[in-house]
């Protein structure tokens, strides 16, 4: 059983061998999107660590952020469910908290990384510095949306 993504149900009238190709590499495709964004956001930061003097405590949501990815990654959907996933120490109650904790760092980085922007950066006029932090932070957030919702869990 595979996920439903927001593609599938696209009208395959125009370019049929196109859609079948996308659905048979979406895991790959996903995954090569999600990792481009990732290297994309983190390179905004050090780009702007080197040119803008970004401070290292501001460095800490991207890091936040990323540890949010690897958590809400690392949970997978079957995890979740009552009747599939038996082992572990906490069972599904585990698998969904650590998921929930994965998310507060996520967001937690991304709202931490806006505050900063609006806070220490545009009142200054270093508005490349606090732009370049909130799109670390944007970026992460959304590969670990499309590495999550982008992938089938078909075993290969």
């Amino acid at each position: 059983m595979s996920a439903q993504g927001c593609c599938d149900d696209m009208a395959t009238d125009c370019c049929p061998e196109t859609l079948d190709r996308v659905r048979d590499n979406r895991n790959k495709i996903s995954s090569a999107m999600a990792g481009a964004l990732f290297a994309v956001g983190w390179w905004f930061i050090i780009d702007a660590s080197v040119a803008h003097q970004i401070e290292g405590k501001d460095q800490l949501c991207g890091v936040s952020s990323t540890i949010g990815l690897i958590m809400f990654n690392s949970i997978s959907a079957a995890m979740m469910d009552n009747n599939m996933y038996t082992e572990g120490v906490c069972g599904p109650t585990g698998a969904r908290v650590w998921l929930i904790i994965g998310l507060m760092a996520s967001f937690g980085g991304f709202i931490a990384a806006t505050w900063i922007m609006a806070q220490e950066y545009l009142p200054h006029h270093k508005e490349a510095g606090g732009v370049s932090l909130f799109m670390q932070n944007f970026l992460i957030l959304l590969s670990s949306f499309i590495f999550k919702f982008g992938r089938t869990n078909e075993m290969y």
